[in-house]
């Protein structure tokens, strides 16, 4: 990976009240998903992992601030790298 974690992390506006990610940091090809619970809290999905459309899709969705948590639990796209914090 060429990017810092936690360093440019925006706040997920959560507008339908009840997700569980707090943050997230996206570029060209990635996008971190950082979590409020459960063992791994910070998710990263890169466009070889998971894929351009679903990256791009999940880019959308939090920068609308709702539907990503729905998203990543339906589709169970292929996370890059995890980790506890």
């Amino acid at each position: 990976m060429n990017h810092q974690k936690n360093d440019k992390m925006r706040k997920y506006k959560n507008l339908g009240g009840d997700s569980k990610v707090i943050a997230y940091e996206s570029g060209e090809d990635f996008i971190d998903i950082k979590l409020k619970s459960g063992q791994w809290k910070l998710y990263t999905y890169t466009n070889k992992s998971a894929g351009e459309y679903v990256v791009n899709k999940m880019k959308g969705l939090a920068k609308c601030g709702e539907g990503l948590e729905f998203y990543i639990n339906k589709k169970k796209p292929q996370y890059s790298s995890r980790a506890v914090e």
